[in-house]
């Protein structure tokens, strides 16, 4: 008969919960002191600032135990903040991180307008290595609001931008498969729900 040693299964699976419960921890203790962060800058009138550590906060309550209700609220406290700044280079990227966070907790129609205004941002500036990662974020967001049209164009420009991208953002394969798996998406929920409309007429 074959004996299975209980003993070295049982000691990893209570190592990887410690992991998890420190990592959690840590996740707790970067957003108590980003919060405080941001109520400094909020008293200094320091709004963008405040913005950012609300961002920080928001991202790592998404690896802890926070609810998506409490992590979304911390978001628009952070986009009320945010929309009284003037400075585009700073706003692309921040509008952009919010709406990065909006997705992982499923809020895609907030994520949605994130992009929109990072994507004004973004143009104003002609910043093509920005303007393609939100144009590939955006893309992604509105397939998963059903805006698959608007979507799959949105996925056409972002591959033009890459290829055309050097330095801080080049086209990697993990890039690349991810544009074309969203934009192949887009494509075939498209042509499902022209199929539709064509039967049901």
């Amino acid at each position: 008969m074959a004996f299975v040693d209980l003993t070295s299964h049982r000691n990893k699976a209570q190592s990887q919960e410690k992991h998890r419960d420190k990592g959690a921890s840590e996740h707790s203790l970067a957003v108590s002191g980003y919060l405080r962060a941001a109520d400094s800058y909020r008293v200094a009138n320091m709004c963008h600032s405040a913005a950012v550590a609300l961002k920080e906060a928001a991202t790592h309550m998404v690896q802890s135990d926070s609810s998506p209700t409490e992590v979304t609220t911390v978001l628009t406290d952070c986009l009320s903040l945010a929309n009284s700044g003037t400075d585009q280079s700073i706003l692309g990227e921040l509008y952009l991180s919010v709406g990065v966070v909006f997705c992982q907790v499923r809020s895609f129609h907030e994520a949605v307008q994130c992009f929109q205004k990072a994507l004004n941002s973004a143009s104003q500036l002609q910043q093509r290595p920005l303007l393609a990662k939100v144009l590939l974020n955006l893309g992604a967001a509105l397939n998963a609001v059903g805006e698959y049209k608007a979507a799959l164009e949105y996925h056409r420009l972002a591959a033009k931008l890459y290829v055309h991208c050097s330095g801080p953002a080049p086209f990697t394969w993990e890039m690349q498969n991810h544009l074309r798996g969203n934009a192949n998406k887009a494509n075939e929920r498209l042509s499902t729900t022209s199929m539709e409309e064509e039967s049901e007429q």
